[in-house]
């Protein structure tokens, strides 16, 4: 950035007016700033990279003219954090398809926060009650605008932490808090702009229970151990004792990179028993073929 940039870049950062023509939403989302609005133009500083559509929706924003200022993407990025986030996460909404930029029936979607319709919470057990929630949770995350190089994969961590024999669970190594209400056993693995894999233990003791950020919560448990889970616009029951599968692509656009998702949640068995019932051991429980197909196979179902 030249000096000059860095001056508008600076004065921007003090115009609350200015910084106001554009809603957080719509500054994080496409990663840009204004610097700049005058009568027939606007000018618009904004990260390296940004698809070229994010562009053609200022133009109809403003009704201008849009003159571009490329940022240095470091510089750019605390910018818009510091004037339009602060510290405070933003629910970017999502679209069935890549061209969401161009289309104008998406417009408030891209100028408001998505709204996440999760219904009540509870948890209906008794006291010396807890569940037992065993799934694999998915993600495919690629970059449409940008290809990133990709690392390899890492392997958090491939321990089971409990496994129901004979509708028991037997936990390795850790007790379970006494203000735990569910424990969740998760094979995760990330593919795409992250590459990881691994099993994961959560004790949950307050709902929502988030398994991916607005996409998919656990929100109710209900007396018999059945679960209610929030899936990116409607909630799903599932009874204690039986399987599901949910799967669901989507689009959304952060700094300017537009992005398309695959979630997938795969929930293999829910068993509620008395606290009394749970078993502990010190030696790791071995894999079987089931573990391997949950490794290997994430969106088996």
């Amino acid at each position: 950035m030249n000096f000059q940039t860095i001056q508008q870049l600076r004065a921007a950062l003090q115009n609350p007016e200015l910084l106001g023509t554009l809603p957080p939403v719509l500054a994080v989302g496409l990663g840009v700033i204004p610097l700049l609005v005058a009568d027939d133009y606007a000018l618009i500083g904004h990260v390296p990279h940004v698809c070229s559509d994010a562009f053609k929706f200022l133009e109809r924003y403003y009704g201008r003219e849009i003159v571009t200022v490329k940022l240095h993407d470091g510089a750019a990025r605390e910018a818009i954090w510091k004037a339009y986030a602060r510290d405070n996460p933003i629910n970017h909404d999502t679209f069935p398809d890549p061209d969401f930029l161009l289309k104008p029936e998406y417009e408030s979607k891209l100028l408001n926060e998505k709204e996440d319709e999760i219904g009540p919470l509870g948890c209906d057990l008794a006291a010396d009650e807890i569940v037992f929630l065993e799934t694999t949770y998915f993600s495919d995350l690629v970059n449409i605008d940008r290809r990133e190089e990709q690392d390899e994969v890492v392997i958090d961590d491939a321990v089971i932490p409990f496994r129901i024999i004979d509708s028991v669970p037997v936990v390795f190594d850790e007790v379970i808090p006494e203000d735990a209400f569910l424990v969740e056993r998760r094979n995760y693995c990330y593919i795409g702009a992250q590459d990881n894999h691994g099993i994961s233990r959560t004790t949950v003791h307050s709902l929502p229970h988030v398994i991916h950020p607005s996409e998919i919560q656990l929100t109710q448990i209900g007396a018999d151990g059945s679960l209610t889970f929030y899936i990116y616009d409607h909630l799903e029951r599932v009874q204690a004792g039986q399987k599901a599968y949910f799967e669901f692509p989507y689009h959304f656009i952060s700094f300017g990179y537009r992005y398309s998702r695959v979630l997938a949640l795969n929930v293999h068995s829910i068993v509620k028993c008395r606290r009394e019932e749970i078993r502990y051991t010190d030696q790791e429980h071995k894999w079987d073929l089931d573990d391997v197909e949950r490794w290997f196979n994430p969106i088996g179902k």
